[in-house]
This record gives C-alpha cells, sequence and structure tokens, in this order.
C-alpha cells in the first residue's frame, strides 16, 4: 500500500469493492483518490449551508498527512489545507 503497510491482494480487492480505500492499520489513503477529491470540491462548492452552521468552524486531523486543521465546517465533507485531501476526521 502507498502509506508502506502490506496487505493481502484479496483483502483489498474486498475493500476496494465496498467503497473503502483507506488502509485498515493507518487509515492513509490507499490510492490516488485525486479525481474523487475534485468531485468532492465540486459538490461542496454546489452545496449551499444552512444558515446557522455558515460561519462554524471546527478542528480536523487529516488521516493523510496529520495536520490539524481548522476549517468551516460543511454538510459533505472537511477538506484538509495542507494535503488537498478529504480524507478527515
Amino acid at each position: 500500500m502507498r502509506c508502506g503497510h502490506t496487505i493481502h491482494l484479496g483483502c483489498l480487492k474486498e475493500l476496494c469493492l465496498h467503497s473503502h480505500f483507506a488502509c485498515p492499520v493507518c487509515s492513509k489513503t490507499s490510492s490516488d483518490m485525486s479525481h474523487i477529491w475534485a468531485s468532492l470540491d465540486r459538490e461542496v462548492a454546489a452545496t449551499v449551508m444552512p444558515e446557522e452552521l455558515r460561519n462554524k468552524v471546527v478542528w480536523i486531523i487529516c488521516n493523510d498527512c496529520g495536520v490539524y486543521n481548522e476549517v468551516c465546517v460543511h454538510i459533505i465533507a472537511q477538506k484538509c489545507s495542507s494535503s488537498n485531501s478529504y480524507n478527515t476526521r
């Protein structure tokens, strides 16, 4: 895997079949997700936030780079400003 962990190929295929694209050990993205992140960028930009959430900020940690970020909350997803990944919690 991109993170350096190993996984049985059959297990990796099974994870992908169920739309799970993160390492089961460290939660880092296991493949190039740039096309998915771009799709999420478009969806986030097109989604109007409810008034009560428009200026709310939250702290997230990126599963890919480990950086903590303070971001505006969004009902679709939170994006890491360091790695441009949506693989956050």
